[in-house]
């Protein structure tokens, strides 16, 4: 199953989106409902009430376009990955979060709306806090 955020414009250049996304330090602000955060350069780790513990580590990076995590979480039978897609020209992004993820037909169903709100809001944390210098 992938889930898609909207499409959100950011007012920066691809180059500064690429270096908030591309650095695990900067997302502890970013990724809604956090607890416990320990993080470095390429992997962070927390907890996420109703969720649980999370590990994401960065799995591959092309600059200034693409920046994609695994994720690991007891809720999930297998990895996750978490993209984050940038593209646009001069001073203005355009960022993408997709998330793919195998499960069950009828797991998939009860997470998709939570998935989607989390990948939506965490591209307008992004916007908001790229705009504003992190």
């Amino acid at each position: 199953m992938n889930i898609a955020s909207d499409i959100v414009d950011i007012n920066v250049t691809n180059e500064q989106v690429f270096a908030l996304v591309n650095d695990c330090t900067h997302l502890e602000n970013q990724i809604p409902g956090v607890q416990d955060w320990k993080a470095d350069a390429k992997q962070c780790s927390f907890s996420v009430s109703g969720v649980g513990h999370i590990e994401m580590s960065i799995k591959e990076e092309i600059p200034y376009s693409k920046v994609v995590y695994s994720i690991t979480s007891a809720m999930f039978p297998q990895s996750v990955e978490l993209l984050f897609l940038i593209e646009g020209q001069d001073n203005i992004s355009k960022l993408s979060i997709v998330t793919e993820i195998n499960l069950p037909f009828m797991i998939s169903q009860m997470v998709k709306k939570p998935l989607q709100k989390f990948v939506n809001t965490l591209a307008s944390q992004i916007k908001a806090a790229a705009e504003n210098r992190y």
